[in-house]
C-alpha cells in the first residue's frame, strides 16, 4: 500500500490532528471560492454525521449497513459520503444516469436498506421505493439529502466515530457495465482507495470535473484531500454537469495549476474555444481519462506544448498507467503502468493485430476491488487490447476492446448483447 495509513478515515482524521489549518478544498460560493481546511472540513462532515444520525435514528440500522446515495457530483456528496462513512455505513455509489429498473437491481443486489437522494431525483427515488416494496415485499425508505447544513443549527462535535482499522474492509460499492442488461458491482475497500498516488500532487491546486459516483472521480477526489500539498478545487457550476465555459472560468477563479477532465470535454475546449489554448499551456498538467482523446485532438494539443497525461484503469482495477512521453520517439498517448509488472500478465492476441496484447491483472495486485477474478486461477482478464509502441519500451497504447461492449465518448459502457435481443423479439 502507498499510504502509510490503512484506511480513508483514519488517515483523514490524521490530517486534520496534524495539520488543521493546511487548506484542503476549494468550494464555489456564488460566483467565487471559499477555501476550506482540515479542521474545517472536519467539522462540515461532523455536522452532516449527526444530521444523519439523527434522521436514521429510528431504522434499526447496524454498523456496516448498505446505503445508496443517488446525487449529482459536488461537495454536498463529499460532505454527506463521509459523515455515512464516519457513522460506519458503506456506501452504493449510484449514477444518476441510471434507469429505474437498474437502480432497483443495484439496490436490492447489494441488500441497500436505505436510499438517500438529492432532491431533483424525488421522483425517481419514490418510484423506485415503491417498486421495490411491491416486488421484494420488504421495508425499504427513502430520505431527502440537505441542500445544505451551512445554516443549520446542528451540533458538529464528532459523532461517536465508528472507525475500522482493517484496510480490507468493504467500505462501498460503485457498479460497472456488466454481462447483463444491469450494471456490474464493484465491491471497494479502503485498500483499494488507498492504493494509488496522483500524478500532480506537489504544491498544486487541481480542478476536477470528474463525476464522484464514478471511480475516477471518487479516487481523485480522496488521493487529493490525503496528499495534503495538494488542494481539490469543485468547478462553479450552474446546473448538475459543468459546461466547457464554466470549467474555463473555474480554471481561471480557482488558479488551478492542474486540470483533471474528461476527453469529451477537453474535445470541446480545443473544437469550440481555440482562443483558450493558452490557458491550457499555462497548467502544470492536464489529466484526462474516461474514453479516449481523439487523434487528432490529443496530436495538436501536445505539440502545442499542452502537458497532456492520459490515464487508464477501470472500476474494477482502480488506475493502473500513465503516460509519460520522454523522448519524442514515444507517442503522446503511450502510457507506462504505475503498479509493479508483476501484478500483470499478458496474453497474445496476433489474431486481432500483430503485437497487440491483451491485459490481465493477477489476483495478488493491490489495485484490484474485492472482486473475484474471471479466470479460473482468479486473475481478472480486463478484455482491452495494447500494442508496445515502440516495442520494448514499456510504453502502451491502447487498441480496442475484445468484446462488443461499447465504449461511450463520457467513458460510459454499453453492452449491446441485451439490448439487440430485445430488439430480435419486439414486433414491428
Amino acid at each position: 500500500m502507498s499510504h502509510k495509513h490503512q484506511t480513508v478515515l483514519n488517515a483523514f482524521q490524521y490530517y486534520v490532528s496534524t495539520r488543521p489549518e493546511e487548506k484542503t478544498l476549494m468550494v464555489p460560493n456564488g460566483t467565487e471560492y471559499e477555501e476550506i481546511n482540515f479542521q474545517d472540513l472536519d467539522l462540515i462532515i461532523n455536522k452532516y454525521a449527526n444530521y444523519w444520525n439523527k434522521q436514521l435514528e429510528n431504522e434499526n440500522l447496524e454498523k456496516g449497513n448498505m446505503i445508496g446515495y443517488l446525487s449529482q457530483s459536488g461537495p454536498e456528496y463529499l460532505y454527506n459520503i463521509m459523515a455515512l462513512w464516519k457513522l460506519g455505513f458503506k456506501i452504493l455509489f449510484l449514477s444518476p444516469r441510471n434507469s429505474e429498473p437498474a437502480l432497483i437491481h443495484l439496490l436490492e443486489e447489494t441488500k441497500s436498506c436505505i436510499l438517500i437522494y438529492d432532491p431533483q431525483f424525488s421522483k425517481t427515488s419514490k418510484n423506485v421505493q415503491s417498486e421495490i416494496k411491491s416486488q421484494y415485499s420488504q421495508t425499504f425508505n427513502i430520505f431527502q439529502q440537505p441542500n445544505s447544513l451551512k445554516n443549520e443549527k446542528i451540533e458538529h462535535s464528532a459523532p461517536n466515530l465508528k472507525l475500522n482499522d482493517d484496510p480490507e474492509q468493504i467500505i462501498g460499492i460503485v457498479h460497472s457495465s456488466g454481462s447483463t442488461s444491469f450494471p456490474k458491482l464493484v465491491p471497494i475497500s479502503n485498500r483499494y482507495l488507498l492504493v494509488t498516488d496522483l500524478k500532480d500532487k506537489f504544491d498544486s491546486i487541481l480542478l476536477s470535473t470528474a463525476p464522484l459516483f464514478h471511480v475516477y472521480g471518487l479516487i481523485t477526489i480522496i488521493r487529493a484531500i490525503l496528499c495534503p500539498i495538494s488542494v481539490y478545487a469543485f468547478p462553479i457550476v450552474s446546473g448538475s454537469i459543468p459546461l466547457v465555459n464554466e470549467v474555463l472560468n473555474s480554471l481561471k477563479q480557482s488558479n488551478a495549476n492542474v486540470l483533471y477532465i474528461l476527453s469529451t470535454t477537453l474535445e470541446q475546449i480545443y473544437k469550440d474555444h481555440p482562443d483558450e489554448i493558452n490557458t491550457l499551456l499555462k497548467l502544470k498538467s492536464i489529466v484526462f481519462a474516461g474514453a479516449p482523446l481523439a487523434p487528432n485532438v490529443g496530436e495538436q494539443l501536445f505539440r502545442s506544448g499542452v502537458k497532456l497525461y492520459n490515464t487508464y484503469g477501470t472500476s474494477e482495477v482502480g488506475i493502473l498507467m500513465w503516460n509519460n512521453p520522454s523522448s519524442p520517439d514515444i507517442p503522446w498517448n503511450a502510457m507506462k503502468f504505475v503498479i509493479p509488472e508483476s501484478d500483470i500478465k499478458w496474453i497474445e492476441r496476433n489474431d486481432f493485430i500483430e503485437g497487440a496484447k491483451e491485459l490481465v491483472i493477477k489476483k495478488e495486485s493491490s489495485n484490484l476491488a474485492s472482486i473475484k477474478g474471471n479466470m479460473e486461477n482468479g486473475d481478472y482478464r480486463i478484455g482491452d487490447l495494447f500494442l508496445e509502441t515502440p516495442k520494448g519500451s514499456g510504453n502502451y497504447i491502447l487498441l480496442c476492446r475484445v468484446d462488443d461492449t461499447i465504449v461511450h465518448a463520457t467513458g460510459e459502457k454499453t453492452n449491446p448483447i441485451p439490448i439487440e435481443d430485445t430488439n430480435s423479439i419486439m414486433k414491428v
